[in-house]
Order: structure tokens, then sequence, then C-alpha cells
């Protein structure tokens, strides 16, 4: 772990900020933004706008969010400014496994969790997805590109591989939180076929063997199971935003998918900001009547 002289601490390659420095970061961009937006992100500026514009009135100034990085930053930036002040503002963070594990959000004023595993997890529906679609293919109808692409058949494809996985990750964090879990990459569960790249059912079953050891070395065969159980009935009950990552498991495929399919150009980054574009603030109402009732 590294603190530069900005305020911010490097940990794993990522760039988190302090609450001292996040609140400096938003005192300078003020002239600019009539409102303070502080969210869990290192990278994505362009998408989060293309959100956040969608949910404000139009006479709203906003030109930039506030990107503290990993969850605990913005946690902690958010304890360290409860007062209310003349500004409004919002920190928003990633329902991560909450769902899986049945946690509650924490009580802090002005913190939003958003109701999926993360943001990337509510731009990914099949009708941003086709406009997408018609935007790399625009010889392509839309009934054409929806039809090719199967979205309904991709997404039940995507829960039935991942959802047993990430059940195990929610037991793995919640008893043995030092193992990694999503920092697993997709790309290593995938396999060749003819139809291009595609989950691979087989590794996806040894990856989640490898993570029940290790989880029933460290603390036992019955309190592994009893938690699994406890986990598996929760998820029965989510819809798959809920339960698999978006940013680390499913954009990736989504990108991998968009490229075979309709020779999608973009980086990763640049397909979320273009499903940003498509996004509809009706997929996370309490975000847009939060923010609305700030600025109101």
């Amino acid at each position: 772990m590294r603190r530069s002289d900005a305020g911010c601490i490097r940990t794993s390659g990522m760039i988190s900020y302090t609450p001292k420095a996040a609140k400096a970061m938003a005192f300078l961009k003020r002239p600019y933004n009539d409102i303070d937006i502080f969210v869990e992100d290192t990278t994505n500026q362009n998408m989060w706008l293309e959100l956040i514009k969608k949910i404000v009135p139009k006479n709203i100034r906003i030109t930039s969010v506030n990107r503290l990085g990993g969850r605990n930053s913005v946690v902690n930036a958010c304890k360290m400014d409860q007062r209310k002040g003349l500004r409004p503002k919002i920190y928003i963070i990633d329902g991560d496994f909450d769902f899986l594990a049945g946690t509650a959000k924490p009580r802090l004023k002005f913190l939003y969790r958003l109701s999926a595993y993360c943001v990337e997890n509510l731009l990914i529906n099949n009708q941003s997805i086709v406009e997408v679609g018609t935007c790399a293919r625009p010889d392509m109808t839309e009934a054409d590109i929806s039809v090719r692409f199967g979205f309904r058949d991709w997404a039940d494809e995507i829960r039935k591989a991942f959802e047993p996985l990430f059940v195990m990750y929610a037991v793995c964090r919640q008893l043995c939180p030092e193992v990694p879990t999503i920092s697993f990459p997709v790309q290593k569960l995938i396999c060749e076929t003819r139809d291009g790249p595609c989950v691979s059912r087989r590794k996806v079953w040894r990856r989640l063997f490898e993570i029940a050891r290790t989880v029933r070395h460290r603390c036992g065969l019955s309190l592994l199971r009893a938690r699994r159980q406890e986990v598996a009935n929760r998820s029965s009950s989510l819809e798959l935003q809920h339960v698999v990552s978006g940013k680390d498991y499913i954009m990736p495929l989504l990108h991998l998918r968009l490229c075979r399919l309709f020779n999608f150009k973009g980086t990763q980054e640049q397909l979320k900001v273009y499903l940003a574009k498509f996004w509809q603030p009706s997929t996370e109402p309490q975000l847009t009547r939060r923010i609305r009732t700030l600025i109101i």
C-alpha cells in the first residue's frame, strides 16, 4: 500500500482516496457541478455521466463524478461527511455480495446502494444491446439483431453457469474473506467452440470445487454446507443482476459476443459508455427518486 501526496492510496493496482481527499476533490469541481456525486469506480467517467445526466433535470450542471475507488473508500468518505450542507451530495456503492449474503446497507446518510451487484449489471439489457448492435451493424434491423443475439437464452445460460460459483464465492467471502474470489479472471473459464468463445461448465465447476476445498479446510465441512445452503436459498429468489458480477464476469462475455456476432470494434470500457447512452432510469427508480429529491 502506498499513499501519495494527493491523498490517494494505491493498493493492488487500484487507486482509492482518503475521506479528506474526496471532499477536496468535490470542492474543486463545485464551479462545474450542482451536485456532488461520489461513486465506487476508478475508470469510466463518461459511463457515469451518461447515467447521471439521464436522471437530473436539464438545468442541473453535472460535468464529472468523483470516482473514489473501492467500496470501503466510498463508505469511509461518507462516514466523514454526515453533516447536511448547502449542496446536495450522494455516495453510491455497488451491491456486491450483499444480496446473496443478506447484508443490510450501511446506515449512513447520503449513502445509496445500487439494487444490483454493480452498475454494469444495470446497463446490460436486451434493448441497450440491440441499440449497440444496430450501431455496429447498420445493415441489420433491430428485430434481426435481437433474434440473432438471443438475450433471454444467453442470460439464462450465464445464470446456469455462474450462479453456483457465485453462491460459493459469497460463502467464501463470509467465512474466508482473505481468499480471492471474483478477481479470478472470467477469461480462464471460457473455452473455444465452433460458435466462438463460450463458458466452460467444466472449468467453472473446477473453480467452484477449488474454492469449496479451501473453505472446507479452514472452516470445516458442516459450516461450509450450512452457509452454502443459506446462500443458495437466498439466491433462488434473486435476479441475475443481484447474483453475478456484471463488471467482472458478464460484461467481458457480452463484449466477446458483440464482437463475434456484430463485429463490434470498441473496447469493454467503450461498450459501457454505449450501453449507458441507451440506459433507462426506470431500471433503477430508487436512485432517480433519491437524486431528484436532493436537488429539488
